[in-house]
């Protein structure tokens, strides 16, 4: 019995790491393009907060790199790398899927078919070092500070939402 309470509590950790890194990349986003362009945009491929793209980046990173003990330059190039191929082959999926272009890189210097671009791969590895050393520790401290039934009510809430923005986004989108 305690293996299977072991094996959920960590499916519902990379669930919350999921839902916390989706939301807070979609805001991140916000703020840079309020910051780029001076006005407030909420862009991406679902109408809410979530940006799954960046939860699954995260997970990515989480799995790649969690059980490396490395230096910063190290951290920086796996990020660097996964994030941008991960970018890269998402633009590429949602485009075939939908028809649709989610972001263009294609004005910025160093880009391949404006789906990545040297700048937003650097950002991709500072944050991944940022995200690493620091945030994803605070989140398992958060995390297991939660008593069970919190996590779990709190993440059927957010698993219900999401899934009901991704359905109807993606009903919309197709049309």
């Amino acid at each position: 019995m305690k293996y299977i309470n072991y094996f959920y509590k960590n499916i519902a950790y990379l669930l919350f790491l999921f839902f916390f890194s989706s939301l807070i990349g979609g805001l991140l986003e916000t703020i840079y393009v309020y910051i780029l362009y001076n006005k407030f945009y909420i862009g991406g491929f679902l109408f809410g907060p979530l940006r799954p793209i960046y939860g699954i980046g995260c997970l990515l990173l989480y799995f790649l790199t969690r059980n490396h003990k490395e230096n910063n330059i190290l951290i920086f190039i796996k990020c660097f790398l996964i994030l941008s191929i991960f970018e890269y082959f998402s633009s590429l999926l949602l485009e075939l899927i939908f028809n649709k272009t989610w972001w263009n890189y294609s004005n910025y210097l160093f880009n391949l078919d404006g789906r990545i671009c040297l700048f937003m791969s650097i950002i991709w590895g500072l944050l991944g070092i940022i995200y690493l050393n620091y945030l994803e520790p605070l989140l398992r401290k958060i995390f297991n500070k939660f008593k069970e039934e919190k996590i779990v009510i709190l993440l059927h809430g957010i698993s219900f939402y999401f899934l009901v923005d991704l359905i109807l986004s993606i009903i919309i989108n197709i049309n």
